[in-house]
């Protein structure tokens, strides 16, 4: 019998966590295809761009017209940062200063005037910068999100041995696949113990597959807020324990009502999260 699984707690962990941590540009050596590990799982599934310089010397780009603050389109996009110099032209005799004469857009490839620019609207300039060859998933490179790893594709465009930058965002608490295995064990024992004669293990409702994944999350977040008070490196430990056992209790409350219709109306059930995790009743 198994009403939930790891894969749709996950899921709806993840969906629950408001933490979400974004990273530019880890550099990732890839050999072969090794799975090569990322610092951080739980990554969030296609958040990720995986890329490459492959250029030796910056590119020329221009003439380009920058026109009061109005955005102007390079001819790439994934411009490396700090690799771009604007200049009047190519003898590099007059040269401005990023933030304070223009904006890059790297992501888009994109350059404007600040407001307070000393390269007067209207100016014809030249950009020189490096730009990066994106990787596209599945073609070039397999990820697993849950691990925190990626791989190459065999016959795709990047090289064996090659350094990749990669950008991902990642769930700021992980949560072991043993802390929700065992999560979803007692939350399936729970409903066990207070189901009604007229359903059993094999019982196949949605009803039951959906309290016990919620009875299960709170079961997680009531771990996490007490791994939550042990961790000294945390800054704010007590609140972010606070928010797990907000969320634990709201799961909790809201799994009960969901197995309502199923379980035995004379049964006692015992908390699932114990309201003295701060010493209160």
């Amino acid at each position: 019998m198994s009403w939930t699984n790891r894969t749709t707690v996950k899921t709806h962990l993840q969906d629950a966590q408001t933490d979400i941590f974004h990273f530019e540009d880890e550099p990732i050596t890839i050999e072969g295809t090794t799975p090569a590990p990322l610092s951080h799982r739980l990554l969030l599934e296609d958040s990720e761009t995986v890329k490459w310089c492959i250029l030796n010397a910056p590119v020329s780009d221009g003439p380009i017209t920058l026109t009061g603050t109005d955005w102007s389109d390079l001819a790439h996009t994934n411009i490396a940062p700090d690799s771009v110099v604007v200049t009047l032209d190519e003898t590099l005799s007059q040269t401005y200063m990023l933030e304070k004469d223009y904006i890059i857009d790297y992501e888009q490839g994109r350059i404007r005037r600040t407001s307070s620019s000393s390269i007067p609207s209207q100016t014809v300039v030249k950009v020189f910068y490096l730009y990066y060859a994106p990787f596209q998933k599945t073609t070039d490179y397999t990820m697993d999100y849950d691990a925190g790893t990626i791989a190459r594709v065999t016959d795709g465009a990047i090289p064996d041995g090659a350094t990749v930058l990669v950008d991902y965002d990642a769930a700021a608490a992980t949560v072991s696949d043993a802390l929700i295995d065992q999560a979803i064990v007692e939350a399936e024992d729970k409903i066990l113990a207070h189901l009604s004669s007229d359903y059993g293990p094999s019982s196949t409702d949605q009803g039951l597959k959906t309290g016990a994944t919620e009875l299960a999350l709170a079961l997680v977040a009531e771990a996490k807020a007490m791994e939550a008070l042990a961790n000294v490196t945390l800054s704010n430990p007590d609140n972010r324990a606070a928010e797990w056992l907000k969320l634990a209790q709201k799961l909790e409350t809201q799994a009960w009502r969901t197995l309502a219709p199923f379980l035995d109306p004379t049964a006692r059930r015992s908390s699932v999260v114990r309201s003295n995790l701060y010493g209160t009743e």
